[in-house]
């Protein structure tokens, strides 16, 4: 009996570890934005307080920052205290929000601008949180 003249990829085994290792981290990925996403917002929260500072320093730097304040639905979100509209993202929707505005300033900012001034204005922080949800889909 002949076996198939089938040589074997002298990787392989380093291929697929790394296979393995890439679906691990994407499952790992998908946990940790679970995880992100089903905690809860909580303005009471010390840590949490601080993203909402965070957003407030990159986005309205000439200001000092106010937990409750009218600016709060100048940068989209639904009223004058930002934590309740966290709530289908929770965390996650937060920590996004921070991200974009620290990694990407001044685009942020344009685009905070955009959506006040522009005809068919559009609230910039629910905006986000919604593409924060649509990535998230994506991602499962």
């Amino acid at each position: 009996m002949q076996i198939k003249r089938i040589k074997a990829a002298s990787n392989f085994a380093d291929a697929f570890g790394l296979a393995v290792a890439q679906i691990r981290g994407y499952q790992s990925l998908c946990e940790e934005c679970e995880h992100l996403r089903s905690t809860a917002f909580n303005a009471s929260d010390e840590r949490h307080l601080n993203i909402l500072r965070g957003l407030w320093k990159y986005l309205i730097p000439s200001e000092a920052f106010q937990l409750v304040s009218k600016r709060w639905a100048d940068i989209g979100f639904q009223g004058t205290c930002p934590d309740t509209d966290f709530r289908g993202m929770g965390l996650l929707g937060a920590l996004n929000l921070l991200y974009f505005a620290e990694s990407h300033t001044a685009l942020a900012r344009g685009i905070l601008s955009a959506s006040v001034l522009s005809t068919s204005s559009y609230p910039f922080a629910i905006v986000g949180i919604s593409l924060t949800d649509l990535l998230r889909k994506w991602l499962r």
